[in-house]
């Protein structure tokens, strides 16, 4: 997997570009895990702050030369004469005092000298080094929080990425100058490892999935082994099933060696639910709807999608959010005829599944309608059936499937 890092921006009516050369990977890994954060912050030598528009996109973003200025600024000037040593924490008090400070920068950047002039850091040379390089420190990060607030407005999520200690005088900042905002924290490699997630290709759903509505933990196991037996290659555990996180990893552990049998779960309605199934090694998120926070989730852990859609609106917008695969559901209702007018302004590359209603006898009417696949429930499976059962209703199903 190579990365081709780099981009630029320029506003209207201005002269000159912005740029960022790497940063934009770490900002995509951080939007996966806080996608309703708008504004997204990387401190550093040059900080970057970006714009999230509505299409979830990088809309405009600024350089702030915040380090750089701060080492330029503690060693090559008259205030390196305050003995400005980084200090291993830092004097809040003086740091909040900077953040607090208005006027022009250069004219701030001088009290840092007059403080010490008035003595009014600590008497101790060691505290007053620390207080002094908090105070700058301060007047830095702040005038460059103020301006990136002044610049996007009144946001309520700002997203810092980076380290833990300079993120933490950025929060703190950002406390200061707009109380009550949300602030979040995200490491560098924890961001940049959720966007390789993102880029690594996610599993193929087989045509054939299995929904094991009402199966529990204790029998699903010998189920799954006559299912796969049967033909079966998908198998979805709906989440109002019980225990069903129990029932998806007994799965995943029966089947790790068999990299082409695929376990997911079904019913899938929030964030959290995404996180448990991954936690439990599931590869697979269905829905009965089109949400994009368990969407764009689901991807960020490498995840395969299949969210339920019934209009064009549905399908369109799950298509927005990068999904290649959409279940009809209730597919019954609609009927062939309605997928195949579906199907009619859809992008060739979207992969419809029938689900609900579908037959080993009727498959070959939502095939010639546009099914590239199915998701066969209580027809295949329902509480109280025996394994050998389930198999052999598996056997009808993959039959039928052959014969299109």
């Amino acid at each position: 997997l190579l990365f081709v890092p780099g981009m630029s921006h320029c506003d209207p009516g201005c002269t000159s570009p912005d740029v960022m050369r790497g940063e934009e990977t770490q900002i995509l890994g951080a939007m996966t895990l806080y996608p309703t954060s708008t504004v997204f912050v990387c401190p550093g030598t040059h900080s970057k702050w970006a714009f999230i528009n509505q299409d979830r996109k990088i809309g405009s973003f600024k350089t702030f030369m915040t380090g750089d200025v701060f080492a330029a600024v503690k060693n090559h000037t008259i205030l390196s004469k305050n003995n400005l040593v980084e200090p291993t924490d830092t004097d809040e008090s003086w740091f909040d005092k900077g953040v607090k400070t208005e006027g022009p920068l250069l004219s701030k950047l001088f009290t840092v000298r007059t403080e010490a002039v008035a003595r009014n850091y600590p008497a101790d040379p060691v505290a007053a080094s620390k207080a002094s390089a908090s105070y700058l420190s301060g007047i830095m990060i702040g005038d460059e929080v103020r301006s990136g607030l002044e610049m996007y407005g009144a946001v309520h999520e700002v997203t810092v990425i980076g380290a833990s200690k300079l993120c933490g005088l950025y929060k703190r900042a950002l406390g200061v100058l707009r109380p009550g905002g949300v602030v979040h924290v995200v490491e560098n490699e924890a961001a940049l490892v959720n966007c390789v997630k993102m880029m690594l290709p996610r599993p193929v759903i087989p045509e054939l999935v299995a929904i094991l509505r009402g199966v529990r933990p204790d029998e699903v196991v010998e189920v799954g082994r006559k299912l796969v037996e049967g033909g079966v290659r998908c198998i979805e555990v709906p989440l109002n099933s019980p225990s069903p996180f129990e029932s998806i990893k007994r799965l995943v552990d029966e089947f790790k060696h068999q990299s082409n049998i695929l376990i997911g779960a079904g019913t899938v309605l929030t964030e959290e639910d995404v996180e448990k199934v991954a936690a439990v090694g599931g590869r697979l998120i269905v829905s009965p709807n089109v949400n994009p926070n368990v969407i764009r989730r689901a991807h960020s852990l490498a995840l395969t999608t299949l969210p339920g859609v019934y209009t064009p609106t549905d399908a369109f917008t799950a298509i927005s959010l990068n999904v290649t695969n959409i279940k009809l559901f209730p597919a019954e209702t609609l009927g062939p005829t309605g997928l195949k007018a579906l199907k009619a302004v859809l992008p060739p590359t979207v992969k419809t599944f029938a689900v609900g209603g579908v037959t080993p006898e009727n498959m070959s009417s939502w095939r010639r309608s546009g099914a590239y696949g199915f998701g066969i429930g209580s027809a295949l499976y329902k509480p109280g059936d025996s394994p050998e059962g389930v198999k052999a209703k598996a056997v009808a199903f993959v039959t039928g499937m052959a014969r299109l």
